[in-house]
Formats: structure tokens, sequence, C-alpha cells
């Protein structure tokens, strides 16, 4: 967070989804349906916020 920026996330999904935002780059928001994560970000295309939902398969490195 608040350090990652849009071209970071787009790079990083590649391998989790199919979904791919490089043509909507004017997006406040990205959702990964398929992965199950959501990316906010904030005026400078810098992430501000995370939200995973139930369809995620991932796990943070706490295991969460």
């Amino acid at each position: 967070l608040n350090k990652s920026n849009k071209n970071d996330v787009i790079n990083e999904m590649k391998s989790m989804s199919k979904i791919d935002y490089n043509n909507n780059f004017q997006e406040a928001i990205f959702y990964y349906t398929d992965a199950g994560i959501s990316f906010f970000f904030d005026e400078n295309n810098v992430i501000s916020e995370v939200e995973i939902d139930s369809k995620s398969k991932k796990t943070t490195t706490r295991g969460l």
C-alpha cells in the first residue's frame, strides 16, 4: 500500500487473472473478479486500499 502503482498491479496480476486493465488505465478501481481482489487507487495512481473477497484463493504471508 501507498507504494505500488497501477503498472505494478497489472504486471503482478497477469499470473493470477485473465482480466487486463492495460486499456482501462483511467479506472480508479481494478476489480479482478476471477481472483477475488480489488485495488483502489489514489489521485496519483498509487494503491490506497486492497479488498479481498471470498473468491480469493491466495493467502498472505501471515496465512490470512
